[in-house]
């Protein structure tokens, strides 16, 4: 499991602003928090794209946000490490057995496994199975790489990172300023 925190540290925020004001702060702290962590959580899915021919979707489901709020001032997000069926890398049934496209930059490749080429089964959701054995049962489901395989890349971590760092502070000033209002202070930008 690989994960990725961004912390808000508003200590002198609040204190230039008064005790008045602080719950304004935690509450903006903890929206921009969100916000921001959405904003990575898309980034690294297309970045992940890059290295995973899975659909934006696909990557995303895989990457959970856990929240921040006004007590605990860290989102984070959560690469989980779920088995993923080859069936999302494009698979395609043909003679030769099933081709898959793991890797944009490899190229297909086709699926076997103790000898015996994979094959896909309509009726069970065109997932890709194959033999385990030269008798017709049991059959094997296949996976392919999970998502955290891909977050440890260094694009993917850089992108995140990237994100993170430019639209934290944006987001911080925009909530701080929405709420100051909101209490009735004028805010000048």
């Amino acid at each position: 499991m690989i994960s990725v925190s961004v912390k808000a540290d508003v200590e002198e925020v609040k204190r230039a602003l008064g005790r008045a004001k602080a719950s304004a702060v935690k509450a903006a702290a903890a929206s921009a928090l969100n916000k921001t962590i959405k904003n990575v959580q898309v980034e690294a899915a297309h970045e992940i794209k890059q290295h995973r021919a899975l659909p934006v979707s696909v990557i995303k489901r895989a990457l959970l946000i856990v929240r921040a709020s006004r007590s605990r001032l860290i989102a984070t997000l959560v690469g989980s490490g779920r088995s993923i069926s080859l069936r999302l890398y494009g698979a395609r049934q043909s003679t030769a057995g099933v081709s898959v496209l793991v890797d944009p930059a490899r190229g297909r490749k086709t699926v076997s496994r103790y000898g015996n080429k994979a094959f896909q089964v309509a009726s069970l959701g065109g997932s890709v199975y194959v033999r385990e054995g030269s008798k017709r049962l049991p059959i094997e489901k296949l996976f392919g790489p999970n998502i955290p395989s891909a977050m440890v890349k260094s694009a993917v971590t850089t992108a995140m990172t990237r994100v993170a760092t430019t639209n934290w502070p944006k987001r911080f000033r925009e909530e701080l300023s929405y709420r100051l209002r909101r209490l009735g202070f004028e805010v000048t930008q």
